[in-house]
């Protein structure tokens, strides 16, 4: 009693500590030597044993290397080390409600575990160096949806610089499954001719204008998820056809105006939208000619058609039309239902014709027949007559202007003076300035140079 200790005195291994696989006594020595000052001493001596700790190490593939789908092959190739010879180990699986799906403790590799649904799971793994020691870990694996991409064009098929709208009907199947969501950020369409990606998130829809050069088109989309997740679509083909490109002209070198009321329409000229020729009978014509009032269709298929063939002939003006500026419009169609139009004032300056009225009504000039005047143009020759039913040559005239118009109409007299009301006779000698005679009105088929005329008071 009274005394003190002095420093302990300890006894260490002099070499570095290392596990005991065996885990057999006795161990690695440690010595702990106490003195007082009286020079008492005691000793204590263990046997320490250091036990092996596993170390969880390991290497995972995917395939699809992604992750994304339906059937995703997942394995684990293990480097684990400080093992004991005796360990024991055990893999489980288990989904995102904690319920297990798989457990493994024969193979420390895992080798194609196939995941047949997108979801969050959990891989647990423990090593047991059954030692007192154990470590364990848990390994998240996301297997994410897979789009499926698809779309809707408003057509397969047009003419040239057709407008082709796509709509997007791209969807994710197995989305908000096993705990994972997902959305579509990205679509990129491969039409063919130009890539547009479209990073909207509201829609991927697009328009095109496609032309017959490159035609088909094979259009195809590809979707990409906010997890990385693509498809791409099946191939729609959109086709466009060549269109016409109508043009005319009206005489050989290629002017517009005509002569003497006969005019050449010669639309040879026309092409494709292609460049290609565009003649009878691929591509089918059709003439809308304005004559004085009246729109004269003009076609194989209507009752008045061109002097030669539908692509280049003649029309003949019925109207009397003095220097105006008339529309000729022309109509081609290919085979493929792809229609052109063009149209151009064509001037009606000089013509052979003569048209007779078959009325007299002098007592009303606001009748517009208070004189029975024929009107023409281009006459070089005109000599008219009137004759009553008797054959009585009551009245004639040759007066032309220097167009060779008739200018002086009969008014329902006479040498005598004024003639009843009544039915007369007119008769018209008459040649035009390019040396072709006047055959006459046309009646049931038959040219007939004199009529009647109703005179009424």
């Amino acid at each position: 009693n009274g005394g003190s200790w002095a420093p302990p005195i300890w006894t260490l291994p002099t070499t570095s500590l290392s596990a005991n696989d065996n885990n057999i006594p006795p161990g690695v020595p440690v010595i702990l030597i106490s003195e007082t000052d009286f020079g008492c001493t005691d000793s204590k001596t263990i046997n320490a044993v250091i036990k092996l700790q596993p170390n969880i190490d390991f290497n995972v593939t995917y395939l699809p290397p992604n992750r994304c789908g339906t059937d995703v092959e997942f394995s684990l190739f293990n480097s684990h080390y400080d093992l004991s010879s005796n360990y024991t180990f055990n893999y489980e699986i288990f989904n995102y409600i904690a319920v297990s799906l798989w457990s493994n403790s024969s193979n420390l590799d895992i080798i194609d575990y196939n995941f047949d649904l997108p979801g969050i799971y959990e891989l647990h793994i423990e090593l047991n160096n059954n030692n007192g020691c154990i470590s364990d870990s848990i390994y998240n694996i996301y297997i994410n949806p897979n789009p499926f991409a698809k779309f809707d064009p408003d057509d397969l098929k047009g003419c040239e610089d057709t407008l082709i709208s796509f709509t997007d009907l791209s969807t994710i199947p197995n989305n908000n499954t096993g705990g994972i969501t997902s959305e579509i950020i990205s679509w990129n369409w491969d039409l063919d001719t130009i890539q547009i990606p479209i990073d909207t998130p509201e829609n991927g829809n697009t328009t095109f204008v496609f032309n017959s050069v490159h035609s088909p088109y094979d259009v195809t989309i590809t979707v990409t998820t906010d997890s990385g997740c693509t498809d791409q679509s099946e191939i729609t083909t959109i086709t466009v056809d060549p269109t016409p490109v109508p043009d005319f002209v009206t005489n050989l070198d290629g002017s517009l105006p005509g002569s003497n009321g006969k005019y050449l329409f010669d639309g040879t000229i026309t092409t494709s939208s292609s460049g290609q020729n565009a003649s009878p009978p691929d591509f089918s014509y059709s003439w809308e000619i304005q004559d004085g009032g009246d729109t004269i269709n003009v076609s194989p298929y209507d009752e008045v058609q061109l002097d030669g063939t539908e692509d280049r002939g003649y029309y003949w003006y019925n109207s009397l039309i003095n220097d105006a500026w008339l529309e000729v419009c022309l109509s081609v169609e290919n085979d493929f239902g792809c229609v052109g139009d063009t149209c151009k004032d064509v001037k009606i300056d000089h013509f052979n014709n003569l048209i007779v009225p078959n009325f007299l009504y002098p007592s009303d000039p606001s009748s517009g027949a208070s004189q029975f005047l024929p009107k023409g143009k281009s006459l070089e020759t005109y000599k008219l007559q009137i004759f009553d039913k008797f054959g009585n040559l009551l009245w004639e005239t040759t007066a032309l202007d220097e167009n060779g118009s008739p200018t002086i109409g009969w008014k329902g007299t006479s040498l005598n003076g004024i003639v009843p009301q009544g039915t007369y006779i007119w008769r018209i000698e008459a040649s035009y300035t390019d040396g072709e005679p006047w055959l006459g009105i046309k009646y049931n088929g038959v040219y007939k140079k004199s009529g009647f005329i109703t005179l009424v008071r």
